[in-house]
């Protein structure tokens, strides 16, 4: 019987490691949209960092669900390698990688819905895996 109590306590001791880490996963989105003024029926594309994929990503404006159509990053490959290398997070601006990400652009293209509620104003928010955007305003023209 002692042995058992032996072993439990190498297992407790050895066979349990525990490696910390952190991760971001509560960013702020940035958002910028591309066009000062949007109308319904119509897609259009905003500037948003940090981006995930489609599946993961919701977007809302004044609380109505709008389909997110694509999700793309251009000329990222040396900003992402840079990013990794240098251990910065998914959310923060990376010093060491200030030149090569200089050229890299994240967009979010959504649909706007023909029938969305008519309103004064309207605000955009982005949800996704890493965060979230605060809302923002953009201008929407009714058909």
């Amino acid at each position: 019987m002692r042995w058992i109590s032996s072993i439990f306590l190498l297992f407790m001791t050895f066979g349990c490691t525990t490696e910390l880490s952190s991760v971001d996963v509560r960013c702020e989105i940035q958002v910028t949209p591309h066009s000062e003024t949007s109308t319904l029926g119509e897609s259009i594309t905003l500037s948003a960092f940090p981006m995930t994929d489609v599946f993961d990503t919701h977007v809302q404006i004044n609380q109505s669900v709008v389909t997110v159509s694509n999700i793309a990053q251009e000329n990222c490959t040396e900003c992402d390698t840079c990013r990794e290398s240098a251990g910065c997070t998914d959310c923060a601006y990376c010093v060491d990688c200030d030149m090569a990400c200089q050229p890299c652009e994240h967009s979010l293209t959504i649909d706007l819905p023909s029938d969305l509620p008519q309103s004064n104003d309207y605000w955009l928010t982005i949800y996704n895996s890493l965060g979230s955007s605060e809302p923002i305003q953009i201008n929407i023209e009714e058909n």
